[in-house]
């Protein structure tokens, strides 16, 4: 039936023996199929096929990265290189292998950015030359390419895919990242919340849609899309940690320390317990906390070390770390200036300097004085 007008497209009765049931349900479903090639798309439809153990793999691969931590990145990876060892032909297991490695290198910082960046590239090339329609591919190439501050290239093919799949989870996700790398964090919301409406059994959604609203300095409904997550996973440190940053945000320096002990991830908890111990009022605990911290992070991750002294409204070694980030093009500069910490920096001149210096586009969201 054509939903708009009500006609009739295609019709057929079966009149079979109920002998064998399974043998009718397939041979009704072979006939539908063949119309649907005909009636409605006027082409054939060509089903990709894939290896059933090489499947299984693919499929259990999909599901441990639910769990959203370093451990299950990098077992997801390796199940992902085996299905592949088994057939190389499957286009989403690249595709998704592609998206691991984003995930390795610059948010679970469990891969150095530039292998993460060249076997992601790898990967998302791979899965496009075996399917020019691959949106994942095309999706994990975009947030590689963002991540390596190559904008114009990364929202190039995330149109791609947006053509392809306007309704595509992963493809609106890169979209409210991108919102996010142009300051424009109530953008993200939306997004956020048309991935819950579009995929409600995700409860990832849930944990970004928290990230946007803190960012935006809604800190209530960041705590209530928290705890919609935690309710589903309890012991996720990266949802434990984030709930230890919002109850910082609201106040609540004691709340914060005890979630964000329960974040097993050696630099989001070392990050995070900075700040916290800082607005405890321990000092010097907290100046040790830091400089160990810069020891064992401050090569990799500049950003969040302008974002503790920003914390700290210390603005000269704020800003001596935001101009390192943007010397060395750090992957994670734009997102963190986001964060509420920068406000700090607000109605300095240096922070006007800094924004221009960016070469952002015109329509960006960023705060200028």
């Amino acid at each position: 039936i054509d939903a708009m007008t009500g006609v009739g497209i295609w019709s057929a009765t079966f009149d079979r023996d109920m002998e064998d049931i399974l043998k009718v349900q397939g041979e009704i479903a072979m006939k539908v199929t063949e119309q649907l090639k005909v009636a409605l798309f006027d082409t054939e439809l060509v089903a990709k096929t894939i290896d059933m153990n090489a499947y299984k793999l693919y499929i259990q691969a999909g599901q441990m990265t639910v769990e959203n931590s370093a451990e299950s990145n990098t077992n997801a990876i390796k199940l992902l290189k085996q299905s592949i060892a088994i057939d190389s032909t499957y286009a989403p297991a690249w595709a998704d292998l592609s998206y691991l490695y984003y995930q390795a290198g610059y948010t679970l910082l469990t891969m150095p950015d530039e292998l993460a960046m060249q076997q992601g590239r790898l990967a998302a090339k791979k899965a496009i030359a075996l399917d020019s329609e691959s949106v994942l591919g095309y999706i994990s190439l975009a947030f590689l390419e963002n991540a390596a501050w190559n904008f114009e290239e990364a929202n190039s093919l995330l149109e791609n895919a947006l053509v392809l799949e306007p309704n595509n989870p992963r493809a609106i996700t890169a979209k409210a990242e991108f919102a996010v790398y142009c300051g424009k964090p109530e953008l993200a919301i939306d997004l956020a919340l048309k991935l819950i409406e579009l995929d409600p059994l995700n409860n990832n959604h849930y944990l970004m849609l928290s990230q946007n609203y803190w960012m935006n300095g809604n800190y209530k409904k960041a705590e209530e899309s928290l705890r919609e997550y935690l309710l589903y996973h309890p012991n996720s440190g990266w949802g434990n940690g984030m709930m230890g940053t919002v109850q910082l945000s609201l106040g609540n320096p004691e709340n914060s320390l005890e979630y964000i002990e329960k974040d097993n991830h050696l630099f989001w908890r070392a990050y995070k317990i900075c700040p916290t111990v800082f607005a405890m009022g321990n000092i010097e605990e907290a100046n040790q906390l830091l400089e160990d911290f810069i020891a064992e992070w401050g090569d990799q991750e500049r950003p969040f070390v302008a974002d503790v002294y920003a914390f700290r409204k210390d603005k000269d070694e704020a800003f001596k770390w935001l101009e390192l980030a943007y010397e060395n093009k750090d992957s994670s500069l734009l997102r963190v200036l986001n964060y509420p910490a920068m406000q700090n920096l607000w109605g300095d001149p240096r922070w006007n300097t800094f924004i221009h210096k960016l070469k952002l586009p015109e329509e960006h969201g960023f705060h200028l004085d």
